[in-house]
């Protein structure tokens, strides 16, 4: 899986769940040719219900150097369904704050150091 979209911290429980699905339909399926292009269908609907556009790379699994004529899917993601022009600083900081980022909330100064409250500004 690679991703030169970088999924937002609050979209991988999205993208858990929609690898969760693929997984349940197509956990005990060999990958032939017909295959693929079932799991390819459903991957692009699944992952494009999570916001993104992939494309599938297949590998074909060897046994001692000899092809099997069964794959191995990679998923990467190529791009957002809702096109972003810039970053969402706004969404980051929530995520931070939040806790979603790292599973601690909290601000992050400028020093790198985390706290529980915002910096207050005093007025003189």
């Amino acid at each position: 899986m690679s991703f030169p979209v970088e999924p937002y911290d609050d979209e991988w429980p999205k993208i858990q769940r929609a690898y969760d699905r693929l997984e349940k339909e197509f956990e005990f399926t060999p990958f032939s040719e017909t295959t693929r292009r079932q799991f390819e269908s459903a991957a692009h609907n699944e992952m494009g219900k999570a916001g993104f556009v992939i494309h599938i790379a297949w590998t074909e699994i060897l046994d001692d150097g000899t092809p099997t004529g069964i794959y191995s899917p990679q998923l990467q993601f190529t791009g957002r369904v809702d096109k972003e022009s810039q970053t969402d600083h706004d969404r980051i900081r929530h995520n931070v704050v939040t806790g979603l980022a790292d599973g601690q909330a909290g601000y992050v100064r400028e020093d790198g150091s985390k706290h529980e409250e915002p910096r207050k500004k005093q007025i003189s």
